[in-house]
């Protein structure tokens, strides 16, 4: 119960049925716990790789997407919301609250990240506004192109280090490395 997607890679990603979500891919007649209900050969699919390939493993892949921001993860085709389970009670109870007066679209999820174990509402709206916009571009970018083709990829790890530590707080960052530098300001 699992299928091998061509991602344009070397070998083909590898998407068990659990990791198939099955509102964005809705059974065709027939029971929802078998693979071939929800696709078919040369079936055009959009897909998250969630693990890369090591060794002979290819690479893992899910329709259960995640964006992370600075304080959010935001789960299309998810209507749940959740806060890091390494925050302390008060500061969940908080973050119910402000969750509660987030505008989430319908058929959207979010996730307050341990980074925003402190943050306001404005900031939060803020992280969620620039989520939406990338899936929305995400989405019009998979409509555009042909399977296989990439469509996103996350950040470097200077980016996300910037977008998750930089803060207020923050009067200097030193770069000692031109190409890093440029890829900051851009």
């Amino acid at each position: 119960q699992a299928a091998f997607v061509d991602i344009g890679m070397q070998r083909s990603g590898f998407l068990p049925l659990d990791e198939l979500n099955f509102r964005v891919n809705p059974a065709k007649g027939g029971a929802s716990g078998r693979m071939e209900n929800h696709l078919h050969r040369g079936q055009e699919i959009l897909v998250q790789v969630v693990r890369d390939a090591f060794g002979t493993k290819p690479p893992s892949l899910s329709t259960y997407f995640s964006l992370p921001g600075r304080y959010l993860v935001l789960t299309p085709f998810a209507d749940s919301a959740g806060i890091s389970r390494k925050l302390d009670e008060d500061d969940r109870d908080r973050l119910r609250k402000l969750l509660t007066g987030l505008t989430v679209p319908e058929n959207m999820g979010v996730i307050v990240r341990t980074a925003g174990a402190t943050a306001t509402k404005t900031e939060l709206q803020r992280d969620l506004k620039y989520l939406l916009r990338l899936w929305e571009t995400i989405e019009k970018a998979a409509e555009d192109v042909r399977a296989p083709k990439l469509i996103y990829q996350e950040r470097s790890l200077v980016i996300r280090a910037v977008r998750d530590l930089f803060n207020p707080d923050i009067d200097e960052i030193l770069v000692d490395d031109i190409k890093t530098h440029q890829e900051i300001l851009d």
